[in-house]
């Protein structure tokens, strides 16, 4: 049963099996223009105090989410 929502939860899988909360945010484009991204993680059920954390983030560095097109 931890094969689909593994999949679901691939850059933030190890939250889920160590009882954290955790976010991946995209965080701009590098020099070899791939998208790139950090991870918040925080304490178990923290998700609703993180989530506006993740959203200023993402704003503050311009917000682009995906490959570049």
């Amino acid at each position: 049963p931890i094969a689909l929502p593994w999949r679901f939860s691939f850059y933030t899988g190890f939250g889920n099996i160590m009882d954290l909360s955790a976010f991946a945010v995209p965080a701009g484009i590098n020099k070899k223009d791939l998208p790139f991204g950090v991870q918040l993680v925080g304490p178990m059920f923290a998700e609703a105090k993180m989530a506006p954390l993740a959203s200023r983030f993402m704003k503050a560095v311009g917000g682009q989410t995906g490959a570049p097109v």
